[in-house]
């Protein structure tokens, strides 16, 4: 749930990672993350975003995946992918990746590194050096299904980055059957004076924030089969279509899709 920098920001300027953690009432960030906070709703958006997680990571654990590969993962939170996977799977496998280095510190510290899991110090501009990193080689059977999780990751991804390309070459390395879940903030219905706030915090930091059309997002599932509901408020996402939910100001669109 954190954004990937070129280079891992420092305590003094803003980390969405750490921005996350404040907004779920953690204790991992700093002044210059309150800051960051965009929006009243930001809180209620963050909380959306960890409860798609979760229900993206069970509905793939119940379609019978058992590895994760989750990229931006942020500091490490109570329901984290390890927690809520093991709770289906107790075989579950999960790497964690995340470029900034007050985010390697902390999971380090939090999350065990055991023979299942581990935690990979790249950004998501690199996903060669993702998937032929050492430990997640360890990990990760390259043969069987992979959930790959990118909850609120790229709309910090510049066109210049390729995003759309950075997508694709990490699932067109997952065999059939791997499942793709991806979190993004939406220009559609986007409240003035929010759009303003983002402007006035994120233009000119590390990683400016990228807002895109509910189609533009869709792209990023070019070539899966997006899983019903859709893409839709992370809010509503639900596998059952039973979730309810009234957007706000500023908007997290999120889908679950298969790979054929």
């Amino acid at each position: 749930m954190s954004l990937q920098s070129s280079k891992g920001p420092g305590i003094s300027r803003p980390s969405p990672a750490r921005a996350f953690d404040f907004l779920l009432c953690g204790a991992g960030h700093g002044a210059a993350d309150r800051v960051a906070v965009v929006s009243p709703e930001a809180r209620d958006l963050a909380w959306e975003n960890g409860r798609f997680l979760a229900e993206a990571v069970r509905h793939m654990a119940g379609r019978g995946v058992r590895q994760f590969l989750d990229i931006g993962s942020g500091l490490p939170l109570a329901g984290s992918v390890s927690e809520v996977a093991r709770a289906v799977r107790p075989d579950a496998r999960v790497v964690y990746v995340d470029d900034d280095p007050l985010v390697h510190a902390q999971a380090r510290a939090l999350i065990p590194t055991d023979e299942r899991t581990a935690f990979v110090e790249v950004g998501v501009r690199r996903p060669k050096a993702i998937l032929d990193h050492p430990e997640t080689i360890r990990v990760l059977d390259p043969g069987e299904p992979t959930g790959v999780l990118l909850l609120s990751v790229m709309h910090f991804v510049h066109g210049e980055d390729d995003p759309y390309g950075l997508v694709a070459r990490v699932m067109d390395a997952m065999p059939p059957g791997s499942c793709l879940g991806l979190a993004h903030v939406t220009s559609d219905d986007l409240d003035p004076g929010v759009r303003r706030r983002i402007d006035e915090v994120y233009n000119g930091t590390a990683a400016p924030l990228v807002l895109r059309t509910t189609a533009e997002i869709m792209r990023f599932f070019d070539g899966l089969r997006v899983l019903v509901p859709g893409l839709v408020d992370v809010g509503a996402w639900d596998a059952d279509g039973a979730a309810e939910f009234k957007p706000g100001p500023m908007r997290l669109l999120g889908a679950v899709a298969v790979k054929p």
